[in-house]
């Protein structure tokens, strides 16, 4: 999964924020005709008190909504890159309780994202115990909110040109 956009008129100490993920880097000059090397991470830095941790917290409380299928805590716009597809995300808590979709620019449901998770959201793969604890202990957490507390297991289902 790679951020594209992220906007947040309001959160916490945050007003006004819109931040661009660029996907490749630009050119050198003179160097214009080589091909453009994609981005593989991005950095927040800066001082004490400017929102680092507000903005990583509003990106773990939107997922989190969207995979708990609850209503938006607050408004936002993100739009990310997986797996080949393009998903935007937008709420706007005075018009509706939950965000808007759109995947590749078709309007979708958040329910839709929740039934193909494995195109359109991100999965963790855990590499030390104890994130593999916390893991599955989120992992049960939302099949039993999805399934209503009984034991199934999580549905495989993914459009065809996921």
């Amino acid at each position: 999964m790679q951020l594209r956009h992220l906007a947040l008129p309001r959160f916490r100490n945050l007003r006004d924020i819109a931040m661009d993920f660029p996907t490749h880097l630009e050119p050198a000059p003179g160097r214009e005709h080589e091909p453009r090397k994609p981005i593989r991470s991005h950095a927040l830095i800066g001082q004490n008190g400017t929102g680092k941790s507000n903005l990583i917290e509003a990106l773990i409380i939107l997922f989190r909504d969207i995979d708990l299928d609850r209503d938006a805590a607050f408004d936002y716009t993100l739009e990310y890159g997986i797996r080949g597809q393009t998903v935007r995300i937008e709420a706007v808590t005075a018009q509706q309780k939950r965000p808007f979709v759109w995947v590749d620019g078709q309007a979708q449901s958040q329910g839709y994202l929740l039934k193909t998770a494995n195109c359109y959201r991100p999965t963790s793969s855990p590499t030390t115990p104890a994130a593999t604890t916390g893991s599955k202990r989120y992992s049960k957490s939302i099949n039993a909110v999805s399934t209503g507390g009984k034991k199934s297991s999580p549905k495989k289902w993914c459009p065809p040109n996921c």
